[in-house]
């Protein structure tokens, strides 16, 4: 799940997260760092706990909903903020990345705790100039898994930093075992024949999870990849967006100077919870 920014309230030293601080922090003048397209947002946003809580409680109420024993997660701060999630939504368990993305934003992952599931080990696997992998592994009864978070460069970076990422993973994936790689990839339709000549995994997840308003379109960001020895070993029973009621929402294209102007998008993911709509893999052994 994309948790669309979750951030704590307080400075992570080295990184630019001033955007995320209250108004009264004498640290907000620092904005003038962040990138010009942003600087504006970065001064005027007031991130106070009381907003925090009001999130924590609005993506626990959707994880909830969704029943997941395990939860992959993008756009996390840090620990401290994935505990105070963690707690909220009921899990035992919870492992998170520290890479080197300039704003802070990492993987992470919260699990329950099950009879029938073993915890073997977690890795945070850094990748030059990206965000590290989160490399977790398990057994599901008698059969052992392998579970890797991971964040994609957005499609404001070239097509080539993506395909860097993908290169970097494969470094870390043995594809004779069982794999699944889940996440945000920031990949759209016209980049997937690319990415096919050099990323063997298998994409189960087919439905649109975020929409683009400035080209009003939608596109297949969030994915579950798995390898050929995962397809063979586990039952997948739904590969699926999770697509809740209280997550929907309508997009006004408002700006009378935009091509769009007096459209209405019905059912494109509300901001509240998140800007992408969480995808579920249930599988059995």
């Amino acid at each position: 799940m994309n948790t669309y920014n979750l951030f704590d309230t307080v400075h992570d030293q080295g990184k630019q997260d001033y955007a995320y601080l209250p108004k009264s922090s004498p640290l907000k003048k620092h904005c003038k760092k962040v990138k010009k397209n942003y600087r504006q947002a970065c001064y005027g946003r007031n991130w106070t706990k009381k907003k925090l809580a009001k999130k924590i409680t609005k993506l626990c109420q959707i994880i909830n909903l969704s029943k997941a024993d395990m939860v992959g997660l993008v756009e996390v701060e840090n620990k401290n903020v994935l505990k105070q999630l963690a707690s909220k939504c009921g899990y035992d368990q919870f492992f998170i990345t520290e890479g080197e993305d300039q704003r802070g934003i990492d993987q992470a992952l919260m699990v329950r705790k099950r009879k029938d599931l073993k915890f073997f080990g977690v890795s945070d696997i850094p990748v030059r100039d990206f965000r590290s992998l989160l490399k977790t592994k398990w057994a599901y009864g008698k059969k052992e898994f392998t579970l890797v978070v991971t964040h994609w460069p957005s499609q404001r970076s070239p097509r080539e930093k993506r395909f860097a990422k993908a290169q970097a993973a494969l470094k870390k994936i043995d594809l004779n075992t069982n794999v699944i790689v889940m996440g945000d990839f920031n990949i759209v339709e016209r980049e997937e024949k690319h990415l096919k000549k050099i990323w063997p995994l298998e994409n189960i997840m087919k439905e649109k999870t975020y929409f683009y308003p400035k080209e009003m379109v939608w596109n297949n960001f969030d994915r579950f990849y798995i390898t050929e020895n995962f397809k063979k070993q586990f039952n997948i029973l739904k590969s699926t967006i999770f697509v809740p009621y209280e997550m929907k929402s309508v997009f006004e294209y408002s700006d009378k100077k935009k091509a769009f102007y007096g459209s209405r998008v019905v059912g494109v993911p509300n901001k509240k919870y998140s800007d992408h709509f969480p995808i579920i893999l249930k599988i059995s052994n």
